[in-house]
């Protein structure tokens, strides 16, 4: 019973150091989230070497969602905050808010084996301005996530999900 209860507690302190997770076996992704000083660290692993995406908060299909779009281009990996302009639509938040500088949004790896992709990225938790929204600790939040076979931002995700979750304190 000791033992049991050794292994049970082990298992609840990684889940609290790990935060909030998805593995979604439809869209093949997985998306796990840690409060961090700074704010909220993202893993995102998918099957692909073409662009990677995750949102927050849309109001209809990718609608006034916070947007953040994972690529990569000769071996190395980028980060960019999107916003959606419509149902189907995103746009680049620098091209929307000509005072917006990308210092909130940090890409801290990106590796592949050819194959997969996995993005670390880190997103500050106090961001003001019109296209973000409110990342807080123990609130819940709709997030989307999608995944492409080509780096190309105007072809269309092969699989995408969305789910609630709730973020670590």
């Amino acid at each position: 019973m000791k033992k049991i209860l050794v292994a049970l507690s082990f298992l609840v302190f990684q889940i609290s150091l790990l935060g909030m997770s998805i593995n979604n076996k439809k869209t093949d992704m997985e998306v796990t989230v840690a409060k961090v000083k700074e704010g909220y660290q993202f893993t995102v692993k998918a099957p692909t070497t073409g662009w990677v995406g995750i949102g927050f908060e849309a109001s209809m299909i990718m609608k006034d969602a916070e947007m953040i779009i994972m690529t990569n281009k000769d071996g190395k990996g980028f980060v960019e905050h999107y916003y959606g302009t419509g149902a189907t639509k995103v746009s680049p938040i620098s091209t929307l808010d000509k005072n917006y500088k990308n210092d909130n949004l940090k890409l801290i790896s990106y590796n592949s084996d050819g194959k997969n992709s996995t993005y670390v990225f880190l997103r500050t938790e106090s961001v003001k301005g019109n296209y973000f929204k409110k990342l807080e600790g123990s609130k819940e939040i709709k997030v989307l996530y999608a995944w492409s076979e080509t780096t190309d931002m105007n072809k269309k995700h092969k699989k995408s999900g969305t789910e609630k979750i709730k973020l670590p304190n």
